[in-house]
């Protein structure tokens, strides 16, 4: 524990002040504090950084919101483009256009992207999606129908280029200079600094813990906790349950880990309404 404690000192001791100190404990505290189970968290965050490679990169759990992220812009884009597919082969190509060749390009690099198996290999796919124009037949030589088949897949890769194309753009140049060992390695480094932080953290509640006790007072993180015990005696979570007809959750992403927790176990399972987004969020662990 003395080995530990030196060790954190010697990270930040000559970085931080104590103020500064004391508020990283204090923002890892209240994350905690947010968790139903941070013990299970914690074992569980810990043993994937312990164990961290490229196909599990992006199922380590601090990643969840990124992977969140990007997996409804990913499965859009491959359904655009699924349309799209269907659609092109009936255009009156000429033999001499490249239109047909730059589209058939995106639909291939969108279905890569979309069944990549590993983290680098969706960095590389997203980075090598093709950038460029596509030229369509011109109007004044079609019939009424090939130019509303024109219109429509025109239209499907607008909507692309508006909105999907530009954010995979983003994550193309977001992750132009990302070095996936140098990430691990770094990350692995950091679990060794972030168990002795837990420790320490540990350390510091059982004092306040004994203190709260001394002065017989609660932190509203204690009432959230001391009603999730409560809501484990059937007679009493289903008294509650009894009260509700329906539950209306607003600002949904703002609802921590036990937060949560309370709702599940007051819900009857099919009268929950909530409104939210995650992008939006102060309270997920990527916002801490």
């Amino acid at each position: 524990e003395t080995l530990n404690f030196i060790e954190l000192m010697d990270l930040f001791g000559g970085q931080l002040n104590n103020d500064e100190i004391k508020r990283l404990i204090s923002d890892l505290n209240k994350f905690l504090d947010t968790l139903e189970n941070p013990d299970e968290w914690i074992n569980k965050f810990t043993n994937e950084l312990d164990n961290l490679t490229d196909e599990n990169f992006f199922n380590l759990t601090s990643l969840i919101p990124l992977k969140e992220d990007i997996k409804p812009v990913i499965e859009t884009a491959y359904l655009t483009y699924q349309e799209i597919a269907k659609l092109y082969q009936n255009i009156p190509w000429s033999k001499k256009a490249t239109g047909r060749e730059r589209l058939e390009a995106e639909i291939d690099a969108i279905d890569v992207i979309y069944n990549s198996k590993s983290f680098s290999g969706l960095i590389n796919n997203i980075k090598n999606f093709p950038t460029q124009t596509v030229n369509f037949p011109r109007s004044n030589k079609l019939s009424n129908e090939e130019k509303i088949l024109i219109d429509q897949v025109r239209n499907l890769r607008g909507n692309a280029s508006d909105g999907i194309y530009s954010d995979l753009k983003g994550l193309k140049e977001f992750y132009s200079s990302f070095d996936l060992n140098s990430e691990i390695k770094t990350l692995k480094e950091l679990n060794r600094i972030f168990k002795n932080l837990i420790w320490l953290t540990k350390l510091i509640n059982q004092e306040v813990d004994k203190k709260k006790k001394t002065l017989r007072i609660l932190y509203f993180n204690d009432l959230e906790k001391n009603l999730l015990k409560l809501l484990d005696i059937p007679e009493i979570r289903e008294s509650i349950q009894n009260e509700f007809q329906l539950i209306y959750l607003d600002e949904v992403q703002d609802t921590n880990g036990i937060q949560e927790a309370i709702i599940q176990k007051v819900e009857n399972g099919s009268n929950r309404f909530m409104v939210g987004d995650i992008k939006q969020s102060i309270v997920r662990p990527y916002r801490i």
